[in-house]
């Protein structure tokens, strides 16, 4: 993802409010249809074999593939289209800052296109 804070806004009692923009990390935009291709490419590979393969061969190779997708898209990322996030800082006890648990939420939800994500 990338990001970027805009001004902070001060308000009372020392908390703050802050718009953040931020450009998602498309990961998920193929990832079914790649995965999809790769099951029936490795289902022909294990039928035309005439070996019994073995569960764990299976699993094993599945999530090699799935590893591969995934650090492709890490290693050449693409971004999602810009929003904007807005949340408060505010000052505690500690004299520190802290979001709250549902800003932090907000934020996490804008990280990844998660429009495509198959979970």
């Amino acid at each position: 993802m990338k990001s970027r804070r805009n001004e902070a806004k001060e308000k009372d009692n020392d908390d703050y409010t802050v718009t953040i923009d931020i450009e998602p990390l498309i990961v998920f935009d193929t990832y079914q249809a790649d995965l999809e291709k790769f099951q029936g490419e490795l289902m022909k590979r294990v039928l035309s074999s005439g070996e019994a393969s073995s569960d764990e061969d299976i699993t094993t190779q599945v999530f090699d593939e799935i590893y591969g997708l995934l650090n492709k898209k890490i290693k050449t990322p693409t971004y999602g289209e810009k929003s904007s996030v807005e949340i408060t800082v505010k000052k505690n006890d500690n004299n520190t800052y802290k979001i709250s648990d549902s800003d932090s939420t907000k934020i996490e939800q804008k990280l990844f296109d998660s429009e495509n994500a198959v979970f």
